[in-house]
Order: structure tokens, then sequence, then C-alpha cells
């Protein structure tokens, strides 16, 4: 009989504890997924900054992407910046846009766009996830 009882009791275990390692698990995986959002959020604001911090003159508007190699060292951005810095699984491109009704020597539009593979078990291929930030701005004062 206590054979019968253990079996049945581990049986009830089972039963309650799947849904739940289940539940665990993907709660980690979107937690990986919320972390790398923050961190694609914060490389695409370091772009945007960087960009900003430029001379004005340094960016003109020709709605052409750039990526992180051209917006550093063609546009002689002091070597502050180390390329290393942005993670191997991260692609960061930007580009420099006019505004509609007002002249680039007035307000620009900046585009950012931070692309990485989802965090998923099986990935598809080329499949990505894309934070795009945009911002505007004008010459300083």
């Amino acid at each position: 009989m206590s054979l019968i009882e253990i079996l049945v009791a581990l049986a009830v275990v089972v039963t309650i504890f799947t849904p739940i390692i289940a539940l665990v698990s993907m709660a980690t995986i979107r937690a990986y997924r919320g972390g790398d959002d923050t961190v694609a959020t914060i490389y695409g604001n370091d772009v945007l900054e960087i960009i900003r911090g430029a001379p004005y003159e340094a960016f003109m508007p020709n709605d052409q992407w750039m990526n992180m190699q051209q917006i550093l060292y063609e546009h002689n951005i002091p070597t502050g910046y180390e390329l290393e810095k942005y993670e191997k699984r991260f692609v960061v491109a930007a580009k420099v846009s006019e505004v509609e009704g007002y002249p680039p020597t007035l307000m620009k539009q900046i585009t950012v766009e931070v692309k990485f593979p989802p965090r998923k078990k099986r990935p598809k291929k080329d499949e990505f996830r894309t934070i795009v930030l945009t911002t505007f701005y004008t010459p300083s004062q």
C-alpha cells in the first residue's frame, strides 16, 4: 500500500511542478529579452549623443545609413569611443536626414537602428529584433 501512495504522491508532485518549471523558464527568457532591449537602447542612445556632440557640419543630411566605423572614423569623432564597446551581437547603424519644412542649417533628424538576434531556442535565420531611436537637433547656440 505504501508503494502505491508514494507513486501517487510522486505523480501529484510532477503534475504540480511541471508547469511551474515551464513558467520559470519562460520568465528567464523574457528577462534576457528585456535586458537585450535595454542594452540596444543604451547603444542607440550612445550613437545619438556621439552625432549630436560632433560639430553640426560633420554630418550632412544624406539619408545614407552609416555603420559605427563610418560614424566614428570617417567623421573625425575623437578617439575616446571604441568600437569594441559595441558587442558583436548588436549591429548599430545611423542616418542623418533633413526635416521637412526646415533647411538643414536649422534642423536635422538622426535615426539610429540597433538590430540583434532574438533570444529563442531556435531563431530563424536572418530574424532580428530592432530598436529604432529618432531625434531632432539644431546647431549649438
